[in-house]
Parts: structure tokens; sequence; C-alpha cells
């Protein structure tokens, strides 16, 4: 999976994969990086995700 561009910044995830995830705070994948590993419910509330790919 590419790059995907959010409609609005998210706050929390559910990753039912086998994939890690990196969420960024800026558009196109880039900015601050948040990885958050596969089976992971997680929220965060002061970080705002606006794109997202797998890692």
């Amino acid at each position: 999976m590419g790059c995907v561009d959010l409609p609005f910044a998210v706050h929390a995830d559910l990753n039912n994969t086998t994939t890690p995830y990196a969420f960024f705070s800026g558009p196109g994948c880039t900015g601050i990086k948040m990885t958050l590993p596969a089976g992971d419910f997680h929220s965060f509330a002061s970080f705002n995700a606006v794109s997202v790919r797998a890692n």
C-alpha cells in the first residue's frame, strides 16, 4: 500500500492485520511519523494523523 491522505485527522486506529502501519502528521506521508504495531488498538488524542501507509 502506498501513502493515503486521509480526508480528516484521525486520533485512533484499530489495526486488525499482521502489518504495522505508520501514521504521519503531514499530507503525502510527511512530517512526524508514528508507527503502530500489527494487531493493535491505539488512541492518540494529541497527534493529528492526516496520512497513513503500511510499513
